[in-house]
């Protein structure tokens, strides 16, 4: 952890000068030599690199100034203010930070991490830590995450994933993570409601229009006899404020769906309320009144 932690740093000074990234993770690259890393290894020092560097131009700040280990804790650090154990605390942290990191990224050619190796047995769960020149050590995972079955199924099925080890308290913990594909949609046109809230904004303003053009209670203002005394058009208001918005480009025949929400009669020649039944058409609709499309 500490040669991978001090790689990183290196990597990404060299980043900063404009090397190239195959070349940093050549086996005689002196990321390899300098710090006894294999390639992949000396890769995930570079990807952990260029995240810090990315991270730092994405947030504005300049990436010369990057402090590996936290700046908070190496601002207090800086100001000599603590003494006895307080300062032994800060001073291991500043150090687990600094140094107590480890990184592998899954290859599903290498039975999901070549490094960092997840291996179930004896009804337990291992993690194979390559430590190079061919010596390993094994360490036993203990979690009772909510995602530990699907880590277990991709462990069994030699699936990729990503083990990341921090050591913090003097204790090692482990993070696993890999990349799914996305589910097939389920709130389409066909099937559901997409960004409704601007829809109902809109339908909103569209009533409010109706609202604005009807007069105001009890007058005859706005009354509907050929073009209303704005010069509106009434059933152009109805196109825009009501039928567009709830119902599509199709006004259909029967406007009964309409009844709770829009009272018709100053637009028609007769009412819902004094329409029972009988031979002729309800307002709005009848043998007369085909399908009306706007365009």
């Amino acid at each position: 952890m500490r040669r991978f932690s001090s790689a990183t740093r290196f990597a990404y000074q060299r980043l900063l000068e404009g090397r190239d990234r195959k070349e940093l993770k050549r086996e005689d690259s002196p990321l390899c030599t300098l710090f006894g890393l294999n390639t992949r290894y000396a890769d995930g020092a570079i990807e952990k690199a260029q995240a810090t560097l990315d991270s730092a131009k994405e947030l504005g700040q300049d990436p010369r100034k990057a402090v590996f280990g936290g700046r908070e804790v190496f601002e207090q650090l800086k100001r000599k203010h603590l003494s006895g154990k307080a300062l032994l605390a800060l001073k291991r942290e500043w150090k687990e930070r600094r140094q107590g990191f480890l990184y592998s990224r899954g290859d599903a050619a290498k039975k999901g991490n070549a490094n960092l190796r997840l291996e179930p047995g004896d009804g337990a769960l291992w993690l194979r830590v390559n430590l190079g020149n061919g010596a390993y050590v094994h360490a036993l995972v203990q979690t009772s995450h909510p995602q530990l079955k699907a880590l277990l199924q991709r462990a069994y099925a030699s699936l990729p994933y990503n083990v990341t080890l921090q050591l913090k308290d003097g204790e090692v913990y482990a993070h696993f993570s890999w990349s799914e594909a996305l589910p097939p949609p389920v709130h389409t046109k066909a099937n559901g409601v997409l960004r409704l809230s601007r829809d109902m904004g809109k339908a909103k303003a569209a009533l409010t229009l109706v609202s604005s053009l009807q007069g105001s209670p009890g007058s005859r203002e706005g009354v509907t006899k050929g073009r209303n005394p704005s010069g509106a058009h009434p059933w152009r208001v109805l196109r825009v404020g009501l039928f567009l918005p709830l119902l599509g480009l199709e006004v259909p025949r029967d406007l009964s769906p309409l009844k709770p929400i829009l009272n018709l009669a100053p637009l028609t020649q007769g009412s819902w309320k004094g329409w029972k039944v009988g031979s002729g058409p309800h307002p709005g609709g009848g043998p007369g009144c085909t399908n009306v499309h706007f365009y």
